[in-house]
């Protein structure tokens, strides 16, 4: 994750549909990293549908200083972040039919 985050950091100046793809890649991490990663995409995603709202899915971007700043600060918490509990109902079910004693 850090290798794509960083990739997209090294010029200010990204296609749009790689900053798109970045976004969607930090995203994904949700279920293991908590919703940190949701939050630190809100500059991102902000800037992408400015672009795509007036010059459509074709061309560069401009990451605005927040967008830079929120995957700088995920990129280096990475290591923080990791390892939030993936729960959900399904999930929840599962352990407790393989593990009826266990204390949640």
């Amino acid at each position: 994750m850090a290798n794509i985050i960083n990739q997209a950091l090294k010029n200010p100046i990204i296609h749009v549909k790689a900053l798109a793809s970045t976004l969607g890649n930090v995203v994904a991490c949700r279920p293991s990293h908590g919703s940190i990663a949701r939050i630190m995409t809100r500059s991102g995603y902000l800037d992408l549908e400015t672009h795509v709202t007036q010059h459509g899915w074709k061309g560069l971007v401009q990451l605005s200083g927040s967008t830079i700043y929120e995957l700088n600060y995920f990129m280096f918490n990475l290591h923080y972040y990791n390892g939030s509990p993936v729960s959900n109902k399904i999930t929840d079910i599962k352990i407790s039919c393989l593990f009826p004693n266990a204390v949640a």
